[in-house]
């Protein structure tokens, strides 16, 4: 399923995050209040909507978690700025949001925001044992992704899919 309506607003949230026009604080403001039914970035896989909702959702709202600290307020300037690789992920899921292309990856098992405080708690106990161990399953994870599809271009499945949306921006496209 897709919500053009909510992927469009996504896109501008994230583009209006990442080049620093609004604050950490902002960007999540604007996430409960249009496309996560009030769940913070990291936490909407537990929305019982995100179980029939847009997929796209899930995985890059959870992406977009990593890119800031939710410690104290900021834009994505200075210390906080994004590098290059970090900003074509964000254009990536910009183009993405604005396409009309279903999400097809499965599901993220292993990510920082899904450990739970039991994990943390046996990491300190096994003096890093539980992390190394999850960190070896997300590898896994990563392996199995990348059989089912180009992850180069990641939130789109294949290059080609990737190749045509560049070709047809909605963008500064005088159509």
């Amino acid at each position: 399923m897709i919500d053009k309506a909510r992927r469009k607003q996504l896109a501008f949230y994230l583009r209006q995050f990442s080049v620093g026009n609004i604050t950490n604080d902002d960007y999540e403001k604007n996430i409960r209040k249009h496309i996560s039914y009030g769940w913070l970035p990291e936490q909407y896989y537990r929305a019982k909507q995100a179980a029939t909702d847009d997929h796209a959702f899930v995985s890059i709202l959870d992406m977009s978690w990593g890119l800031y600290s939710d410690l104290k307020k900021h834009y994505l300037k200075g210390g906080y700025e994004l590098n290059n690789e970090q900003l074509n992920v964000i254009a990536r899921c910009i183009l993405f949001l604005q396409s009309d292309l279903e999400y097809e990856w499965p599901e993220h098992k292993i990510s920082i925001a899904r450990i739970s405080l039991v994990d943390w708690l046996l990491t300190i106990v096994t003096l890093g044992y539980r992390m190394k161990q999850l960190a070896k399953k997300a590898q896994a994870e990563l392996g199995e992704m990348e059989k089912l599809g180009d992850t180069e271009v990641w939130p789109f499945f294949r290059i080609d899919d990737y190749d045509k949306a560049r070709a047809t921006p909605v963008f500064l496209n005088s159509a």
